[in-house]
């Protein structure tokens, strides 16, 4: 950043020359920058400009003003800036201007990168987990909404741009046993198809609430629907309706062996602008006797 070599070499001796008020007030002007966030058109900044001109001359600033009512409407302060008036009237005035917009910069360019390394922190664990494959088939406690939540952080980048999503988790729900390696597939199939139903835009519908001695998970997308020909077959082993090459017609044959493993039932229901996946999970398999797990309807 260009700032930090002005801030590193300006800026400890310009400190140190302030007084106890210069010095609070400085800071108090940083702070007010750092909680601009907003951006202006070219007319509002020329209006603003002219507005603080006007005030910064009537405290007696001559010609200074219009240079200093430049920095201070870059950095967001365009009302209420009189009781900053000591320092507009400092000898360094612009001086103190240019490097409190300077200090602002920097602290926010810090936040940013605190930001980034927490995203990526969360993506790589992650990605650690997702890749992760249990040795045996030994069924383990795990909280399906939180499996979810990790299926959702590696597709960030895929949902972020076009696709809103919406989660209604219930609170305090039991873990169940399962394999949730294998969950995330079904997790990770389901979401996928509802992105390319979409066509990258849309809405993708995450729901989560106990029923009884199930956990039932919903997800929805906000796409065309599923043909009426092609519901009764969405189950079936290599049949897809994508382009060759696209799709192997193994994704839901998987999601739906996946789910009759853990003793649980998926289905669908569809309409234009709405298809939604319901699956659900008992909390202990070894009491649900085994059933077909298919269900599929027209809303």
């Amino acid at each position: 950043d260009k700032s930090l070599p002005t801030v590193l070499t300006k800026l400890p001796d310009m400190v140190k020359e302030m007084s106890s008020q210069t010095k609070a007030l400085f800071y108090t002007l940083v702070d007010r920058s750092l909680a601009f966030n907003g951006t202006l058109t070219s007319r509002d900044e020329r209006a603003y400009r002219k507005q603080v001109t006007t005030g910064l001359e009537a405290m007696g600033l001559g010609e200074k003003a219009s240079n200093i009512a430049q920095g201070l409407v870059k950095i967001g302060i365009f009302e209420k800036f009189e009781e900053f008036q000591p320092l507009f009237t400092h000898p360094n005035s612009e001086e103190l201007v240019d490097m409190a917009s300077n200090v602002g910069k920097l602290r926010m360019n810090i936040d940013n990168i605190a930001l980034a390394v927490a995203k990526t922190q969360k993506i790589v664990f992650a990605l650690k987990s997702y890749s992760h494959r249990q040795a045996e088939d030994v069924m383990v406690p795990s909280s399906v909404a939180d499996n979810l939540d990790l299926v959702l952080t590696v597709y960030h980048n895929q949902i972020k741009y076009g696709v809103d999503v919406v989660k209604h988790f219930e609170p305090n729900l039991p873990e169940i046993l399962c394999l949730p390696d294998e969950l995330n597939q079904v997790w990770t199939n389901i979401i996928v198809n509802g992105i390319q139903a979409m066509e990258g835009k849309g809405t993708l519908t995450f729901g989560v609430h106990r029923d009884g001695n199930y956990v039932v998970v919903t997800i929805g997308d906000s796409g065309p629907g599923i043909p009426e020909n092609v519901l009764p077959r969405i189950f079936e082993p290599f049949y897809t309706t994508k382009k060759q090459g696209e799709g192997s017609g193994l994704g839901l044959d998987i999601c739906r062996k996946i789910v009759e493993k853990h003793r649980g039932t998926i289905g669908v229901t569809t309409k234009p602008g709405e298809t939604v996946f319901t699956i659900r999970l008992p909390i202990n398999p070894s009491d649900v006797p085994e059933t077909a797990a298919v269900g599929a309807s027209v809303a």
